[in-house]
């Protein structure tokens, strides 16, 4: 891999790029690194005749028309490249340097990643990136998040994916855009069609409703797996100051979702992963989630900045120690779950993981620690735990509660006060001395969003 170096190096790329250097695959140029226009052209022909180089990072560096036309070129002709990132944040604002990199993308047979995240993409570049995809059926992977793409731009991509019958495309990054309900429908009517679609990330887009209608979607597909709608609820809009409206009877965005997903899962049996941080589920979705989940094969559920409380998650829980559930990895941080949810979580049988940072869980007694089969990990940081039942959690597991866990994260609880450190510290090394491949995490502070993991 190369990442930037001295006044020589873009010729040295050149010619290992021309003698096909065998340890030359990734050439990753900084940002930062000022390489001229005609630099650029003489590297990206170098590329036409290479056999060698994989992945190619130029983003951040400006192309002229004619660095453009050699890449274009060279993206004809090679065919061992399989993943490009270039240009900058205006790259897709210049229609004629945007056609030219598509045309070149069009007839290549090996890229198989491309990514254009945050590259100014407009209308008329996008109907530029449609008439590449509808021809090309290399293309494993597209990333287009953080370009602003409103509805229309989202019709004309997915009419150009649906149109190409043989596209490869497994991986799609639409998060982070402006799309509402008609562009989720229109992602919807391609899901409906779609054989080769893996991974789907919509993300951080205004869907409000349309969340509930891309789900729909998925009533027959049979290849997805992997599904991301956080942050797609809809800001609620009421101009009109004098208005008595309730709006706490509205059904959220997120509640519609789950109502989807409890008719499509009874038939959808590849879709492994969902994420859904932030959308507004309450009791009354996860109650619907419930009917469907028990038989279903999800293996990952993230539902972290919710209005889940006990309520829903009970019945949620149930439904899955009384089912055939495959669910194993579970994030329910930053809801309003007290310890007896807590304690229905833990009985699932087959979740490994449990993420419950932020909760409500404390003020715990023994009886809440029965039934722990199959975790591996918890996280119950800052939840408000005492001292007192931080003792509980140790008796217990001394006792041999959760035979399987070996990641408890409880960090953000204890005062910073000398008493309740040595107390926390005596009581975590008594375990430790009973189980020591029990990692017991009370001091950091599990507080990372791993949303783009």
């Amino acid at each position: 891999m190369a990442w930037g170096g001295n006044d020589n190096a873009v010729q040295k790329w050149i010619k290992r790029l021309e003698d096909n250097d065998p340890t030359f695959t990734s050439l990753h140029i900084l940002s930062f690194r000022q390489v001229s226009s005609a630099d650029l052209a003489q590297l990206f022909t170098a590329l036409g005749r290479n056999s060698t180089l994989k992945h190619l990072y130029c983003s951040g560096q400006p192309l002229d028309a004619t660095a453009m036309e050699s890449l274009s070129e060279a993206l004809a002709l090679n065919d061992t490249l399989e993943s490009i990132n270039v240009g900058t944040t205006k790259f897709g604002a210049d229609i004629a340097l945007f056609k030219a990199f598509c045309e070149g993308l069009a007839v290549n047979e090996g890229v198989r990643k491309i990514d254009l995240d945050n590259k100014g993409l407009t209308s008329a570049s996008v109907q530029e990136l449609a008439e590449c995809l509808e021809k090309n059926t290399a293309i494993h992977s597209l990333v287009i998040s953080r370009n602003l793409l409103d509805n229309g731009s989202i019709e004309v991509l997915m009419n150009a994916l649906s149109k190409n019958h043989n596209s490869q495309l497994k991986h799609l990054d639409l998060s982070m855009n402006e799309i509402t309900k008609y562009g989720g429908q229109a992602i919807a009517e391609y899901l409906a069609e779609s054989k080769s679609i893996e991974e789907l990330d919509v993300s951080d887009n205004p869907l409000g409703p349309g969340g509930s209608s891309l789900v729909r979607g998925l009533q027959h597909n049979t290849s997805l797996h992997s599904l991301k709608l956080s942050g797609t609820q809809q800001e609620l809009e009421n101009f009109n100051l004098d208005s008595t409206n309730d709006t706490s009877t509205q059904t959220s965005d997120g509640d519609l979702i789950m109502e989807a997903f409890s008719s499509v899962l009874p038939t959808n049996t590849s879709l492994k992963l969902i994420w859904l941080d932030g959308v507004g589920v309450s009791n009354k979705g996860m109650a619907n989630f419930a009917q469907a989940i028990g038989k279903s094969n999800v293996m990952e559920l993230r539902m972290r900045r919710n209005n889940i409380e006990d309520e829903g998650v009970t019945e949620f829980a149930r439904a899955i120690q009384q089912g055939t559930s495959r669910l194993s990895k579970l994030e329910l941080g930053e809801n309003a779950i007290s310890v007896l949810g807590f304690q229905e979580l833990l009985a699932c049988p087959t979740i490994q993981f449990l993420g419950l940072f932020n909760n409500k869980i404390n003020t715990f007694d023994s009886a809440a620690f029965v039934n722990c089969p199959s975790i591996s990990t918890v996280d119950i940081g800052c939840n408000g735990i005492s001292s007192s039942d931080f003792g509980i959690i140790c008796e217990a597991l001394k006792g041999g509660f959760a035979a399987s866990l070996k990641m408890l994260e409880i960090g953000g609880n204890v005062n910073n006060e000398d008493d309740d450190l040595e107390i926390w510290e005596k009581m975590a090394a008594s375990v430790n001395e009973v189980r020591p491949d029990l990692d017991i995490a009370w001091k950091r502070l599990h507080a990372v969003d791993d949303r783009k993991e």
